[in-house]
Order: C-alpha cells, then sequence, then structure tokens
C-alpha cells in the first residue's frame, strides 16, 4: 500500500494530493470505490466534523453507516485539499464530494 501513496504523490499530475488523500482514506478506513467517490454514497464535505475529528461515512450493500475517527495526518490532508472552500471559492460547495475537486 506504501508503494501506491508514494507513487501517488510522486506524480507530476495536477490532483496528486486529492488522489493520495482519497488513496489513503479509503485504505484505513476500508471504503469501497463507491462509497469514496460515488454519487449516492461518496465522501462528501458536509460529513467532517472537524472540532470531533471525525467523518461520517454512508457504506454501501448494506453495510453499517457511521462515524469514524480521523488521525492527525489525515486532517492536515483534508484540511490542504479544502484550502479553496476556506478561501471561498465559488466552484467548491461544502455537499459536493471530496474527489470532485
Amino acid at each position: 500500500m506504501r508503494s501506491l501513496l508514494d507513487a501517488a504523490l510522486d506524480r507530476k499530475a495536477r490532483y496528486s494530493h486529492r488522489d493520495y488523500t482519497l488513496m489513503l482514506l479509503m485504505f484505513r478506513h476500508g471504503l469501497r470505490v463507491g462509497e469514496a467517490v460515488g454519487a449516492k454514497c461518496g465522501l462528501r464535505w458536509d460529513a467532517l466534523m472537524w472540532a470531533e475529528r471525525q467523518i461520517f461515512i454512508t457504506r454501501e450493500k448494506g453495510s453499517d453507516s457511521g462515524v469514524h475517527p480521523l488521525r492527525d495526518d489525515e486532517l492536515v490532508l483534508l484540511k490542504e485539499l479544502s484550502y479553496p472552500l476556506i478561501l471561498g471559492d465559488k466552484k467548491c460547495s461544502q455537499v459536493q464530494v471530496l474527489a470532485s475537486l
């Protein structure tokens, strides 16, 4: 897994930070692709509870949805990824799926 994460960051691609963050969250929280980026269940900015250091994850295929704790490095990565939201960038909304940035 470390090789995949390193490869995501080492790429000179526009969305390498976003890809790294999503892959890390998928690995640590056991997310299916649809639970990470899907239109129905994908990770959403409004599911983040910054003060509580948690995220609500909507599960697919009959699994139980619920709140997951976020580690320090996950919070840092998400805050860096959400920087356009903090600046009030009109193209980003609080209910947008994380992967669509």
